[in-house]
């Protein structure tokens, strides 16, 4: 789930929360976008917080719906992450080009973390942004 919420000290930011798998191999995304960040890859939004949500001094978790799994179900923790950028609803480009050069300006940033990091972003249809290391 994602959201636009206000940071008194940042202004506007993109503030996103969602379930992340607890296996080997699996990264915060804002691990990775701090990773990201500090290589200074292009068109890579700017990370500011967030991390694994804890409650009680224990960490929030659950476990995926059996349905969506084969075998037994992927522990999950509650991860939570604001970003600087702010992105507009895709009804709001003024234009096709302007869309265009935004997707193109994606598709740049893919490029770079590849070619910059031994990371593969993976995005998948439900919306969700999945990113993990190859390699090293």
């Amino acid at each position: 789930r994602g959201f636009i919420a206000f940071s008194p000290m940042k202004g506007v930011v993109f503030y996103k929360e969602g379930w992340k798998a607890v296996l080997g191999g699996v990264h915060a995304e804002l691990d990775v976008y701090r990773k990201l960040n500090g290589k200074n890859v292009p068109n890579i939004p700017t990370a500011i917080g967030g991390g694994t949500v804890k409650a009680a001094r224990a960490t929030l978790r659950t476990l995926s719906q059996k349905a969506f799994t084969k075998g037994a179900p992927a522990e999950r923790e509650l991860h939570r992450l604001s970003r600087q950028e702010v992105a507009i609803p895709l009804d709001e480009y003024r234009s096709a080009h302007e869309l265009v050069n935004v997707v193109f300006d994606a598709l740049q940033g893919q490029a770079s973390i590849i070619n910059v990091t031994s990371m593969l972003a993976q995005s998948f249809p439900s919306g969700c942004q999945h990113m993990r290391w190859h390699g090293k």
